[in-house]
């Protein structure tokens, strides 16, 4: 109910009746995660989820922000967490799975350049969407 994000951009591909989601970073008053996947229009789904879980716990014990200042993309996250979530929208597994969801995240970025590039041939430079580098992974 009070949650708000900050500048959520991204570029979707729609193709063989899916909806081709690129790595995209999400950034809100409640948590930041980085998420891609595919929703099948019969919702069929599969994502790839990274949650800065030791973000999360911080913020468990923090007192509430009355102003929803969003959460700001810690430098180099210790504990993130991994997580593909596959099946359709009513029955749905969620595995942890880091070394799954960083190949996917490589996969899904080229797929985002080649999204890109293809914007940029029809409609001329475009702006880049990039996960903050605040964002990756410590050591």
């Amino acid at each position: 109910m009070h949650i708000r994000f900050v500048n959520m951009d991204n570029y979707l591909e729609v193709s063989n009746r899916k909806i081709y989601i690129p790595t995209m970073f999400i950034q809100s008053n409640a948590l930041n995660l980085t998420i891609s996947g595919e929703h099948s229009f019969d919702n069929d789904i599969s994502y790839s989820i990274k949650v800065n879980a030791g973000q999360v716990v911080a913020n468990k014990l923090k007192a509430h922000d009355p102003k929803f200042s969003p959460q700001p993309a810690r430098k180099k996250g210790f504990f993130n967490l991994y997580y593909t979530v596959k099946g359709t929208i009513d029955e749905y597994d969620v595995k942890s799975a880091k070394r799954n969801v960083k190949s996917d995240f490589e996969r899904s970025e080229r797929r985002k350049d080649l999204v890109r590039e293809a914007l940029e041939v029809e409609f001329g430079a475009v702006r880049a969407v990039d996960e903050p580098t605040e964002w990756g992974d410590g050591g």
